[in-house]
C-alpha cells in the first residue's frame, strides 16, 4: 500500500500516454494484453460501465459494493474493496465466503489462512458470484464471475480449491489488509480500461470469453486424511 499522495506507478504513466487509459484483457491462459493509452473496442461487448474510484488510501478503491450469492443477496458490513490488485484471488468479507462455500456440500476449510478445499466432482455446484457497483450514472453496475472461474488448483486426486478467500482472517492486519480485494477473478472474466485522469474502471464483458486455464496440481499427501471421498 502506498502512502496517501503517493502517486504510484499507474499515476506516473499519465504524462506519457496519448490518452490517459490504461486498458487490461487479462487471461489465465498467457494471452494477456495490456492496452497503453487506448482501449480496443473489439475486446469487448456493448458498452463501458465507469466506476469511480477512491484514491483517498493510497490504493484504488470502489465505494459501495454489495454482493450476491447464487442470486441471493448477503449482508456485510464491507461495502468498499481495492478494486486494482495483483492478487490471483477474492480476498472476500467473511459474510460472503461463508454463504459461498456453504453452496459446497464438501467444502473444508483446512487452515486459518484460508485454504478452502473439496471434491472436484463438487465442481458443478460452485455458485456464481455477484458484484454490484454504482456507476459513475449513479446506475448499479454488475459484475457475475461463474463458479467455474472460482476455481484455483485441480488436483490430480480429485481435490480442487477455490479462488474465494476470507478476508475476515486478514482483518487483523489492517497496515498489510486494510480492506478487501477484487483480486484477478474479477479481471480475468472482463475486459476493464482504468482512466488515470478521471480517477474511473470501466468494465465490460469480454467480446470472446475465455476458457478456464486451472492450475493442476499434485498434492504430496491427502489434504483430508480423516474424511471419506465421494468419489
Amino acid at each position: 500500500m502506498l502512502p496517501a499522495g503517493q502517486p504510484s506507478i499507474v499515476d506516473k504513466l499519465e504524462s506519457l500516454l496519448d490518452e490517459p487509459v490504461l486498458a487490461m484483457n487479462l487471461g489465465r491462459d498467457n494471452t494477456s494484453t495490456i492496452g497503453l493509452g487506448v482501449a480496443d473496442s473489439t475486446l469487448y461487448k456493448g458498452s463501458l460501465v465507469s466506476v469511480p474510484l477512491n484514491i483517498s488510501s493510497g490504493q484504488w478503491d470502489v465505494n459501495n459494493i454489495t454482493y450476491m450469492v447464487d442470486g441471493q443477496s448477503v449482508s456485510t458490513p464491507y461495502s468498499r474493496a481495492t478494486a486494482l490488485t495483483n492478487g490471483q484471488y477474492l480476498m472476500l468479507p467473511h459474510e460472503i465466503h461463508t454463504a459461498f462455500y456453504a453452496k459446497i456440500p464438501s467444502h473444508v476449510l483446512l487452515s486459518v489462512y484460508g485454504d478452502d478445499f473439496f471434491f472436484c466432482n463438487d465442481t458443478d455446484k460452485i455458485p456464481p458470484l455477484t458484484l454490484t457497483m454504482v456507476s459513475t450514472t449513479g446506475a448499479p453496475a454488475s459484475v457475475t464471475i461463474t463458479g467455474e472461474d472460482l476455481i484455483a488448483y485441480v488436483g490430480s486426486d480429485g481435490y480442487c480449491s477455490g479462488m474465494v478467500v476470507d478476508y475476515g482472517v486478514y482483518a487483523a492486519c489492517p497496515q498489510y489488509y486494510p480492506m478487501p480485494m477484487i483480486g484477478m477473478p474479477f479481471f480475468f472474466s472482463q475486459y476493464a480500461v482504468l482512466d488515470i485522469s478521471a480517477k474511473t474502471i470501466g468494465f465490460a464483458p469480454k467480446s470472446t470469453p475465455q476458457q478456464p486455464a486451472w492450475v493442476y496440481a499434485d498434492y504430496e499427501s491427502d489434504p483430508f486424511p480423516n474424511i471419506t471421498r465421494k468419489h
